[in-house]
Formats: structure tokens, sequence, C-alpha cells
């Protein structure tokens, strides 16, 4: 999971503008897709691969917060052609969605979570951070 995305998806949820948001990030793809597009048909110098999906990763990672149980009343579909509709709901942060909040946002605690997931040998994955976050909050309450 990547901590500055999720920060700023909840940030931008809990202030009623995630939709908002996510059109300016399919702007931004789309300008960046066309610019490569435009670079490689006019034949100049072009990276190997196409730019970030900047919208994409970002709805995926929506996906996975709802999958998780992070927030809720949110629901899309995948495309043919790989392209996601969303399904506009009043996106809501759950309680679990606000602990993730907090922890995320306090350095030590997710230092801790980093460094346990590390010392397990195992990847911060939604999972794993939704069953640290208990005691997270735990050594929270007791310093």
């Amino acid at each position: 999971m990547e901590r500055y995305l999720i920060d700023t998806l909840l940030r931008e949820i809990e202030e009623d503008h995630l939709w908002q948001f996510l059109e300016e990030l399919k702007a931004k793809q789309s300008e960046a897709e066309q610019e490569y597009l435009d670079q490689q048909e006019a034949g100049l110098p072009v990276s190997e691969k196409m730019p970030e999906r900047v919208y994409d990763h970002a709805i995926r990672h929506l996906e996975l917060l709802a999958d998780a149980g992070y927030i809720k009343n949110f629901d899309l579909r995948q495309t043919v052609d790989g392209r996601y509709t969303i399904i506009q709901r009043d996106v809501l942060i759950t309680m679990s969605g606000y602990d993730l909040k907090e922890v995320i946002n306090n350095q030590k605690l997710w230092s801790r979570i980093v460094g346990k997931a590390k010392n397990a040998g195992v990847a911060v994955t939604c999972e794993f951070i939704k069953a640290m976050i208990p005691e997270a909050i735990k050594m929270l309450i007791d310093e």
C-alpha cells in the first residue's frame, strides 16, 4: 500500500472532494497519454513505457480500501478496454478507515507497522494493516 496515496484519498473523501480529485487525475492521465502518443507519432524520442496511469492507480487503491472495509458506498466497473467506470455514490470513511487514517498519519505507529511487516517478511497490505491497527492503537494508548 502506498501511504501517501491512501492518506490523500482518505482526506479527499473526508473533505468531500473525491470526485473533483479523481477528475483532475483523469485529465492529467489523458494529457500525459496523449502527449506520449503525439511524440511517438512525430518520431520524437519517448521512453519505453507509457506514462503512469495515475487515475487508474488511484481507482485501484480506492477499490482496495473498499474491499478492506475502510470506505463504503464505492462501486465501480471495469470496461472491456480496461478503463474504470465509477458508479457514483456518497463515499464515506468507515470507523476502520478513520483508524487507518490515524495510523498512517502517526509516523511512530506507521514505522512500527512497517517494521513488523519487514520482520515477518510480509508486504504492507490492507489485510496486514487491518490486523495491526488494534495493536497500533494499543501502543498509542500505552504511551
